[in-house]
């Protein structure tokens, strides 16, 4: 759940406005790409440390421009995936392709104004897999993400998301369905641009979880 949060939480932030996506993902300094590793929190004499390291892991890339153009997924150092996004004016295009390189899925977003958008996702064939419209609503402390599907296929089915990022509580907070969780963070380490690189995650039920960014600069 918690990695579907996450997935779900960057691609509406990238979505979404006119700002750079370096200032969509909070970044200082032109960053060239992101490595994101996590691992099992571990106490140790009062003091966080790293435990078992997460099977997964996400890089994220952007241009010199700033924009956000790839993300590749790691499962045990080994790439599962490779999402390919591309933007002209109001449309956003992600394509989706497995470890060799061979076409999954692709999905088309196409932003109604700056708050809604309407994301159309085609399996390898081009059949429908998804068709829902994204929500932006934006106050002093929080910034809200409604997903809403249009179209289901007979295959595939998405659900209602809310995604809740709580600015002053520094929370993300996602509802599935009758599925919920809600992250906390707590910044531990940043580089010489204040970017943070190790945080810990904790999970409504008391699960923590340790995230470290590799970040690489142009």
């Amino acid at each position: 759940m918690k990695k579907l949060v996450f997935l779900i939480a960057i691609f509406a932030l990238a979505g979404c406005g006119k700002e750079t996506d370096w200032r969509k993902f909070n970044l200082n300094g032109e960053v060239e790409s992101i490595d994101i590793l996590s691992y099992e929190a571990i106490n140790k004499f009062g003091e966080w440390t790293n435990g078992d390291l997460d099977s997964y892991h996400y890089k994220f890339i952007f241009d010199k421009s700033g924009k956000y153009i790839a993300q590749e997924s790691y499962y045990n150092d080994v790439l599962a995936y490779k999402i390919v996004r591309t933007r002209h004016k109001d449309t956003t295009v992600l394509i989706n392709y497995d470890r060799s390189g061979i076409l999954e899925n692709k999905t088309i977003s196409i932003e109604k104004d700056e708050n809604n958008s309407i994301h159309t996702t085609y399996d390898k064939d081009g059949m429908i897999m998804y068709k829902y419209e994204s929500a932006k609503i934006t106050n002093k402390d929080t910034i809200i993400f409604i997903h809403t599907p249009i179209k289901k296929s007979e295959i595939h089915s998405m659900p209602t998301t809310k995604i809740v990022f709580n600015k002053k509580k520094d929370e993300a907070y996602s509802e599935i369905v009758e599925h919920s969780t809600i992250l906390t963070y707590e910044y531990l380490e940043f580089d010489d641009k204040e970017n943070w690189t190790k945080r810990i995650s904790t999970s409504k039920d008391g699960v923590k979880e340790i995230n470290v960014r590799k970040i690489n600069y142009y």
